[in-house]
């Protein structure tokens, strides 16, 4: 191994409370709220926006690292979802020479991208080479000196499905339903699987004026997706010989917890027996009940 690919240890620092302020997302009133460890009553038509204030102390940080002078520094902010393989770097600041970096950082995050929680980093690194005055200062291009790393969980009815705008035409050709509004994929076919893993909602985007309808969030429209996606996930589950409906049957946010949630709702006094029947005798009527439950929870939000 030749001495320039040796990894040696290099002074680094962190950021206090002082440098950076929490995350803040925007609501639907568009009123900042400060992120804890999740985004509640996410809707997963809307992209994601995040906002912080940053007041970095750049030479204390130079000090802590054995950096002379006034090295450059530059700040990043990266972004990753593993539900969906996204990673990416979002946001960067100009390199500062000055004693501090003052800076308003805005992120915004497409909803077509995002799913189940998301990482976002905040790194403060060395722009460019330095002059290594000795083995521990950190001198090579890249380096980061402070980093912070905050995992937000999404959360609310939305979030449970991620939603993928894609052209039906020439995307998703294998389902051979180029003009249809929208597809409900079950990738996995699993009642004990998350519901965030198992189900993937596709939105065709031949059909611009439903998107737009949608992301506008038209009630009507909404309805009619959440009923289609309500229905096929009832016939789904009572398919499934170890669908029941005891308690504990199934773990926290599985496919067959939620399964079991929509049929209390839609056919309260309905035993699996039963609804197995009426779907295959009754299957219109049937239907008719899933629209009118659904409904009723946009009336009563």
């Amino acid at each position: 191994m030749a001495h320039s690919d040796v990894a040696f240890p290099f002074r680094v620092s962190s950021f206090t409370e002082e440098d950076i302020e929490p995350w803040h997302w925007s609501n639907s009133e568009r009123i900042p709220v400060a992120v804890n460890t999740s985004v509640p009553g996410w809707d997963y038509f809307a992209d994601l926006r995040f906002q912080r204030h940053c007041h970095i102390d750049l030479d204390r940080i130079r000090h802590e690292c054995g950096l002379e002078g006034k090295a450059p520094l530059q700040l990043a902010v990266i972004w990753s979802c593993s539900r969906t393989m996204t990673r990416q770097v979002e946001w960067v600041s100009e390199s500062s020479s000055e004693p501090r970096l003052s800076v308003r950082v805005e992120i915004v995050l497409p909803s077509t991208r995002i799913a189940e929680s998301i990482t976002i980093e905040t790194v403060l690194y060395l722009p460019e080479k330095g002059e290594a005055t000795n083995s521990l200062v950190p001198h090579r291009r890249g380096t980061p000196l402070c980093q912070e790393r905050v995992e937000i969980f999404l959360e609310g009815s939305g979030s449970r499905f991620p939603v993928e705008i894609v052209p039906f035409s020439s995307s998703l050709t294998r389902i051979n339903a180029a003009d249809a509004y929208w597809y409900l994929d079950f990738i996995e076919r699993d009642l004990f699987a998350p519901v965030m893993r198992a189900i993937r909602v596709y939105l065709n985007a031949d059909h611009e004026d439903i998107v737009d309808r949608l992301n506008s969030g038209e009630i009507e429209l909404q309805r009619a997706l959440s009923g289609a996606i309500i229905s096929e996930t009832v016939q789904f589950a009572i398919q499934e010989q170890e669908f029941s409906l005891d308690e504990d049957s199934f773990p926290p946010e599985s496919m067959g917890e939620w399964a079991q949630s929509l049929v209390r709702s839609a056919f309260p006094g309905l035993d699996v027996d039963d609804l197995r029947s009426q779907f295959t005798s009754r299957h219109s009527m049937m239907s008719a009940r899933i629209q009118s439950t659904v409904y009723n929870w946009f009336s009563n939000e």
